[in-house]
């Protein structure tokens, strides 16, 4: 859970959702529900290092939890294509 520590730092609140639903099918749609506006455009966003670190969370789930993992669309994007290219 690296990048969660990183998270924590700035963003303790994001970080304990996240700690929350690690370990269940939760996970990759709180990362999907912090990454996306589901308000109207009216959240400012998070930086790029934290987004960045937001799919790091993903991919660390993924790699610890194979059998939960799923594919997150993000405005159409494909996150795993992404991460085989990334």
């Amino acid at each position: 859970m690296t990048a969660l520590k990183e998270i924590e730092s700035r963003y303790p609140h994001v970080a304990q959702s996240l700690r929350l639903a690690w370990g269940t099918p939760l996970f990759a749609q709180t990362i999907k529900h912090y990454l996306l506006d589901t308000r109207d455009h009216t959240r400012r966003g998070f930086p790029h290092d934290i987004a960045g670190l937001l799919v790091d969370a993903l991919i660390e789930h993924d790699e610890k939890f194979p059998h939960l993992k799923v594919n997150v669309s993000f405005n159409g994007i494909d996150l795993e294509v992404d991460r085989q290219h990334g």
